[in-house]
């Protein structure tokens, strides 16, 4: 489902549940409804400037809503680690600078200390 069709879908089924609230509810229906209803718990640790950060993400899934949007989840997660591969390649970068300054630094003292 597409995000237009899925926004009409839930305006329908937000209707359709305001008609239900209306009108009272059997017991087998709110059981049938409480079955269907599943929650997903997603923990993930990753290591950002030596620090170990975790995120949970929840999300309730009624019936097989989850084959539609673990797409969306994993996209995200792809992007953050993209992010994370940037800022670590440009770290790895400024690292190699600073110790390529330290060492002509202390050849240019070598030198200096050669001469005299």
């Amino acid at each position: 489902m597409n995000r237009i069709s899925r926004a009409s879908f839930c305006s329908d089924f937000q209707r359709e549940n305001s008609r239900n609230s209306r009108a009272s509810l059997s017991k087998e229906e709110s059981e049938l409804r409480a079955l269907r209803k599943k929650t997903r718990k997603r923990t993930r640790k990753f290591e950002i400037d030596g620090v170990i950060v975790t995120t949970t993400t929840s999300k309730v899934i009624y019936g097989d809503d989850d084959l539609s949007n673990g797409l969306d989840d994993q996209l995200f997660r792809k992007q953050e680690l993209r992010e994370l591969k940037v800022l670590q390649k440009q770290e790895q970068k400024q690292f190699q600078d600073l110790s390529m300054k330290a060492q002509n630094a202390k050849d240019v003292q070598v030198r200096v200390q050669t001469h005299e």
